[in-house]
């Protein structure tokens, strides 16, 4: 199951740009900086979408990070990256909630 977080046809670097910034947004990175973009499976799959040129024995690149999985698929206009998490996210119900409502408190005066 889980949710797709962002895909994208990358044609230059502004569009990888904008995955990253959504990979470090999800993963709480902080000054465009995430150990992950460090990972040698995602400069593998960073480079073939900037720098190889399509041919038809392109192959796909995958690198994951826990329950992230970002995915490269070579297609002649360009690289499709595709960001997933397999995970859905859970909400809590309201009955499952056990902390107290928040009461307005009166200031009260006295002299």
């Amino acid at each position: 199951m889980g949710y797709t977080i962002c895909e994208r046809l990358v044609k230059n670097g502004g569009d990888m740009g904008e995955i990253e910034d959504s990979i470090i947004r999800h993963l709480g990175g902080e000054n465009h900086r995430c150990a992950f973009f460090r990972s040698v499976p995602y400069i593998r799959l960073r480079v073939s979408t900037l720098y190889t040129p399509y041919s038809p024995s392109s192959i796909p690149h995958t690198a994951y990070c826990g329950d992230l999985s970002v995915t490269m698929t070579p297609t002649a206009d360009g690289s499709v990256v595709r960001v997933h998490c397999s995970y859905e996210p859970t909400y809590p119900d309201d009955s499952e909630i056990t902390d107290p409502p928040c009461l307005k408190r009166t200031r009260s005066e006295s002299f």
